[in-house]
């Protein structure tokens, strides 16, 4: 009798303790992207390609996905075809950002969110176009290092930060391509652009989506190009097209929220002290 008595007593202490310790549960503090998602860079980021057909963008694939969390976050691109480091500094998407960002902020909005895919027509200037490789690496390093240090001067308000940067490397779309009289320039130059994208952003503490290491191994159903015709290089434009698929843009996406922290709402259980 005293051992039933003492198994019913234990019953109603467990029972108890459940339900304080759901009560004691209280939503986790989340990252959130704010009222804004400003998306900045090239080609990747607005969908067109060298096939004639655009694809969806890896800006709005994410969108989509953040929106299922926060409903009002909306999506502003500034993304141009064609943009180098050299030209996002100079020909005005840059300021054009740091200016979006001040207007937000003076309508009582805040951009919360900043992703740059910057850096692949700077490789192919060398890839595809002759460009010297060593002083486009020590330009693109220059570069990026400016254009963080003023995104983050945008995005900094008394001394704290008040939206995320997130980075995206590059992945390399021709794996084991010669070009005559060049040698293997992706194999050898793309990763030496992403360690420097990776230590200017080591140095600001800022996360890079790893796309580099994703896209190994999966290029045929990433990205356009067809490597048997880019190996001859015919009709380059089009053989050799580095611009992702639609699969390989929400290969993008998935990164970036890989890196971002937006995690949907956890619960964490507070320790109860007696009273």
């Amino acid at each position: 009798m005293k051992q039933l008595r003492f198994v019913i007593g234990l019953m109603l202490v467990l029972l108890l303790a459940g339900e304080l310790a759901v009560q004691a549960a209280v939503p986790s503090a989340d990252r959130s992207p704010g009222d804004t998602y400003l998306a900045l860079g090239d080609s990747l980021a607005t969908g067109t390609n060298g096939q004639g057909t655009p694809t969806t963008p890896y800006p709005q694939r994410l969108h989509q996905r953040l929106t299922a969390q926060f409903p009002e976050l909306t999506l502003r691109s500034l993304a141009k075809d064609g943009e180098t480091t050299t030209s996002l500094l100079s020909g005005g998407q840059l300021a054009e950002a740091e200016a979006f960002i001040a207007s937000e902020r003076a309508a009582g909005r805040r951009v919360g969110l900043v992703t740059l895919g910057i850096g692949g027509n700077d490789m192919v200037s060398i890839l595809l176009q002759g460009a010297d490789p060593q002083t486009t690496l020590n330009s693109f390093t220059a570069n990026i290092g400016m254009i963080l240090d003023r995104l983050l001067a945008a995005v900094t308000v008394n001394g704290e930060r008040q939206a995320d940067l997130l980075l995206l490397d590059s992945y390399n779309p021709y794996p084991g391509l010669v070009v005559p009289g060049r040698g293997n320039l992706a194999d050898i130059w793309i990763p030496q652009f992403n360690a420097a994208l990776r230590q200017a952003a080591a140095e600001r503490n800022l996360p890079v989506a790893n796309v580099f290491q994703t896209f190994t191994g999966r290029e045929s159903a990433l990205i356009f190009v067809q490597p048997q015709l880019c190996q001859q290089f015919q009709n380059i434009t089009v053989t050799c097209d580095y611009h992702p698929t639609n699969e390989g843009q929400q290969v993008l996406a998935d990164e970036l929220y890989n890196v971002s922290g937006y995690s949907p709402r956890r619960f964490v259980f507070l320790p109860l002290v007696a009273q």
